[in-house]
């Protein structure tokens, strides 16, 4: 989300889901059925690729906009976006809802340019008012929205610096379109279509559930 439009060279209308090949080739559903029944699946239970959440400094439009690019726009429960985490954000601060002056208009514009010419000196930098990777409160916030434990979350970026916070704060970290593992990555992916591999557990995981068959229109074991 934050590589500018590299979503717009992406021509096939859907991604080969990994999720799309497990019910393929374990649960035996015909190709030309699976995006059907997947639809159906969430719908009716919703817990079809149940857990991935976004978490972007891009606003939700644009996410939107390249979900739907991607063929992608129902892969994910939530999309916690750059106005999600400054819902208060404008670009006219400077008057209170009342139309009256805030106070920030009479404060001294901090300049920059002076700061890194002077770097040296013992000038202060102001403290930014947008909330957004890769802060700590950011990603404090993106917890509390997504109702998630980082300590069992895993949180993929090509971003370094998002990486290194989201560390730091407990998440297990890996950085995608790359095969280098840094220091405070745990992992490094060329690409999101090799995390069957990187990840072998989380569909050893699911082995062990139970199977349950319901009737969708299809004879297929289902899994609960």
């Amino acid at each position: 989300m934050e590589d500018g439009h590299k979503f717009q060279e992406v021509s096939k209308p859907k991604y080969d889901c990994l999720l799309f090949e497990y019910m393929i080739q374990k649960l035996g559903v015909e190709a030309a059925k699976v995006a059907e029944l997947n639809y159906s699946l969430y719908k009716t239970y919703g817990t079809t690729m149940a857990g991935l959440r976004i978490f972007t400094n891009a606003d939700s439009k644009h996410a939107i906009r390249a979900l739907k690019t991607l063929g992608l726009e129902d892969c994910f429960e939530s999309i916690i976006s750059f106005d999600t985490l400054n819902p208060s954000n404008n670009t006219n601060p400077s008057h209170n809802k009342d139309g009256s002056e805030s106070r920030s208009t009479t404060a001294e514009i901090f300049d920059f340019c002076e700061h890194i010419r002077r770097a040296e000196s013992d000038m202060v930098l102001p403290r930014t008012p947008v909330v957004c990777k890769p802060f700590d409160d950011a990603f404090g916030n993106a917890f509390k929205l997504a109702d998630i434990d980082p300590q069992r979350a895993l949180f993929f970026d090509d971003s370094i610096r998002n990486l290194l916070t989201a560390k730091r704060l407990g998440l297990h970290t890996v950085a995608i379109g790359t095969s280098v593992r840094t220091t405070g990555v745990d992992h490094a992916l060329e690409s999101i279509h090799n995390i069957k591999e990187a990840f072998p557990e989380l569909w050893d995981a699911e082995v062990k559930h139970e199977f349950v068959q319901y009737n969708v229109g299809i004879e297929t074991s289902v899994k609960a």
